[in-house]
């Protein structure tokens, strides 16, 4: 029995056949190289890892940076407080208990530990266009209630916040040390000529 037919046309369809047979089998054979290899299941944690950080990453990007810490209330009133202060004309006299001043030294401020300012008594209403508020009858122009008994004992909070008051009030620089005084307060000489310095 003859596999190959004896007639040209016989030849020719078969040869046809074996070439549609070559060509299908070298489609296969060609999708079968392209095709990707299968994930592995380590390949398809860091796969699903890398989606996820992806996924993650557009909102860490779109998160705001916020440029500076919204004031607090405490922070918003000591605000409030210095900048109704006017420059006073008087000594400024120091003091750990509010009791401690003269019914007549207004305004007084106390200062927490915490650098707040608290206005414990506003200042007079002037009679008159004066430069500054209206001194008391021992010549203090204004009081400080301050959080310690000894000046160099206050939080750093607190002795900002003593500056930045007697910046306030006093216009004058270098700020007298003779414009300090104390009440029931241990001011020594050379903490009061420290603190001072950092008024300049």
């Amino acid at each position: 029995m003859k596999l190959w037919p004896s007639n040209l046309f016989g030849r020719l369809c078969c040869a046809l056949m074996l070439a549609i047979v070559a060509l299908i089998a070298l489609s296969f054979a060609v999708e079968w190289l392209d095709a990707e290899p299968l994930p592995t299941k380590r390949a398809t944690g860091a796969l699903s890892a890398e989606v996820h950080a992806a996924e993650k990453a557009p909102v860490a990007a779109a998160k705001p940076v916020p440029i500076a810490r919204p004031l607090s209330a405490a922070a918003r009133a000591s605000f409030e407080v210095a900048r109704r202060l006017r420059p006073c004309r008087g000594t400024i006299l120091c003091a750990h208990r509010e009791a401690s001043l003269a019914p007549d030294i207004a305004p007084v401020v106390e200062i927490l530990a915490s650098g707040e300012l608290i206005l414990r008594r506003p200042e007079p209403l002037a009679s008159g266009p004066l430069p500054g508020a209206p001194v008391s009858g021992s010549g203090h122009g204004a009081g400080i209630v301050l959080p310690a008994h000894d000046l160099e004992k206050l939080t750093p909070a607190a002795r900002g916040a003593l500056v930045a008051l007697l910046r306030r009030w006093c216009p004058e620089r270098p700020i007298p040390l003779q414009k300090l005084r104390s009440s029931d307060v241990l001011m020594a000489p050379a903490a009061v000529r420290r603190l001072l310095s950092w008024a300049l």
